[in-house]
Parts: structure tokens; sequence; C-alpha cells
């Protein structure tokens, strides 16, 4: 028998301890006719395996793992997974992060209305929070809450979803899918309306630091990338192809069991004229690849010594708390040096490969002590 409302969340290697807060404050709310749809998006054993014992303690709870194992987080794609699985006519999409007041439930089925959507914002625990059985006693006056409620939870009608096609899965590593989301939502004549925060309160718990700043987090340019896509498509309320949210599973992915034909290696800055030939090398063995084959590119680290990252991250720091107007971004840049490849352009040359060009049909993208290593097979007759 399906529920009035299905829960949306997608996972990938997170601590099982916030994924049981959340859960703990489901089974704690007043409204009770709801499931949940819980997508393992790629999580590495270790994980998935804790997280899939833990889930199944709670009756509500439906776990699926997907296939995307070494591919960039794409929260949009583990949405739209779930979208399809739910049987329930109204869906409600949030972080694993959240901790929901006993009665945010019963607001949202009590104001459900197929031509609305309920948003709202989150108050913000802070990494030393520990009073967790007291959390819902504590004065909202303790904690800081977000500026804008975009992107702490969306409730809307799931045949909107449908006619959309879910959430543009373009958008991964990180941002950008819930101002879409928003933005296609007004442009169909929905009205939003957005929550109390005062009377239904969530709170998100801490983690560390996610966003286009975060170190070594997605090829340099792709964050230009995804605005400007955003910029051009606001205005188109239907994306994705036929296929969108279709279960991955391990068949469907031929770089597990593919060979190694050729290894290429970078680990210098080089002038454009260099880079321009490193590209060339790239394509020119992507396209010797036979059909079982992949490319492997090694990309090494920059190695900073630790006191001089200290030098910098210490100046950074000041240059923020004084509002230095000068060079800010020039040192914020540095910073994050130590942690991207020395050749992140023929990453992000790589990233164009497989999200524009379209000439991939399957790769792989991980870390090892480092370095990182990128596996790529080209699709059939591509030329």
């Amino acid at each position: 028998m399906s529920k009035k409302i299905s829960i949306i969340y997608v996972f990938k290697n997170r601590d099982s301890i916030r994924v049981k807060r959340c859960l703990d404050s489901l089974l704690d709310q007043t409204f009770k006719d709801f499931e949940v749809l819980f997508i393992d998006n790629g999580s590495e054993k270790i994980y998935s395996l804790e997280i899939e014992k833990l889930v199944s303690s709670y009756s509500f709870v439906t776990y699926l793992r997907v296939s995307t194992d070494n591919k960039p987080w794409n929260r949009s794609y583990g949405i739209n997974v779930a979208i399809k699985m739910a049987e329930s006519s109204y869906l409600l999409f949030g972080d694993i992060d959240l901790i929901y007041s006993p009665n945010v439930l019963e607001y949202l089925n009590n104001n459900a209305n197929l031509n609305t959507a309920i948003y709202g914002s989150m108050f913000i625990l802070n990494k030393m929070f520990d009073k967790w059985n007291y959390l819902f006693k504590l004065p909202l006056s303790n904690f800081t809450s977000t500026e804008s409620p975009v992107g702490a939870f969306l409730f809307l009608n799931k045949i909107w979803l449908i006619e959309m096609r879910g959430f543009d899965e373009y958008y991964c590593f990180w941002g950008v899918e819930d101002r879409d989301i928003f933005t296609r939502i007004k442009h169909l004549g929905i009205e939003l309306i957005q929550m109390d925060k005062y009377k239904y309160p969530i709170f998100h718990q801490w983690h560390p630091i996610v966003s286009d700043r975060k170190k070594s987090f997605f090829p340099e340019k792709w964050w230009d990338d995804i605005n400007i896509y955003y910029i051009l498509n606001k205005n188109n309320i239907i994306r994705n192809d036929e296929n969108w949210g279709q279960i991955i599973n391990d068949e469907d992915r031929p770089i597990f069991k593919a060979q190694k034909a050729k290894s290429l290696k970078f680990s210098k800055h080089g002038s454009s004229y260099k880079k321009a030939q490193d590209f060339d090398s790239i394509l020119s063995a992507i396209d010797l690849l036979n059909k079982n084959e992949y490319l492997e590119i090694i990309l090494l680290k920059r190695k900073i010594p630790k006191f001089v990252f200290f030098i910098i991250k210490y100046f950074n720091l000041v240059a923020r708390n004084i509002c230095l107007p000068i060079g800010l971004d020039y040192i914020e840049n540095v910073e994050r040096e130590k942690y991207y490849y020395p050749q992140n352009d023929v990453y992000y040359l790589i990233w164009r490969l497989i999200k524009h060009e379209k000439i991939i049909k399957d790769y792989e993208i991980f870390d090892e002590c480092n370095k990182m290593i990128i596996k790529l097979m080209k699709k059939e007759n591509y030329l």
C-alpha cells in the first residue's frame, strides 16, 4: 500500500551516526504515513555495508545501491532514481544531514496542494554541538540559520517532477541543482510557500565544507561551466533524456571488467603549447582503444612543505578577518593549490570529454595516495 509522502535521500560515503539521527527524527514524527527511499549513490563497500545494515532496522526505509562507483557525486541522478521508484503523490527532498522537529511532516501533509510547493530554511549545528537529547528543548536563538532557504528541503507533488523529467543530471560534484529546480518550478506556475522555521524547525548537522572552494573538489573551471549552463537553460522546464533516473547496475559499468591498454602520467605545469601536446596524446590514445580496453591517466599531486602551507593558511585567515581587499582571491587560490593537481587543465579537459563531447562510454575517477587515477573507455565509432 502506497504512502502519502515519500522522503528521498541520496547518500555517498558518509558516517552512519548522522544518518541515524536523521532517521530517528522521522521515527518521532507525529505523522506516520510516509516512506523513505534511500539511494546509496556508489559508496565504497565499507560504507555501503554499514549503512545498509543501519537503515534496514527502520521499517519505513527502502534501500537501493546504484553502481556509480568512482563517478563524481551526482545528487540529481540519485534523486531521479528515487522519483521513479516512489509511489506516493507527494515527495520530500532533503539532505541526510537534516534533523526534523516532530511536527514537520504533519505540517507538510496538512498543507499539501497540487499547485503549491513548500520549502524552508534550517538551523545550523556547529562542529562541537553534542546536546542531541535536548536539541528540541534549546532556544532557537542559540543557532544561526541559513540566509537562503533554497536547498534545505523541497516538498511538492510528484506529477510536476515527472513532467520536468526530474532534477537536471548535468549538475554533478556540487551545487546549482536546487537553485535550478526552484527556477523550473516557478516557470511551471507553481506557487512557492515558505514553511515557518520557528514553528517547525529543521537542524543541519555539521560536516566539513562542501563548496566550490573545497580542496580538490572538482575540475578547475567546472563551477563556471555549470553556472553558465544554468543561466542558458533556466527557461527550459524539461531536462534530461528519456533514460533519466534509470538504475545503474554493475553490468552497466563495462569499466569494471575492462583491460588497461596504456597509461599516461602528468606531473608538471607546462606552457599552453605543452598542454595542447598533452591533450593530443590523450585523444590519440583514446582513439586507439579497443572495445574492452581503457586508458589510464595519472595526475600527480603537487607537494608543498607543510610549513609553507601553514604560513599561507595563516596569512589567508588573517586577511579574511581584517577584510583585506587586495589579493584575497589570489591567496585563496594559492591555499587550494596544495591540493590541486599540477595538470588541473588536463583534468578539466578530460572532464570536458566525459561531460560535453560524449565520446566516453564509461569511466572511473579516484584518488590513490598522492595521485588521481582516471580510467576512460571510448564509445565505438565516435569519430
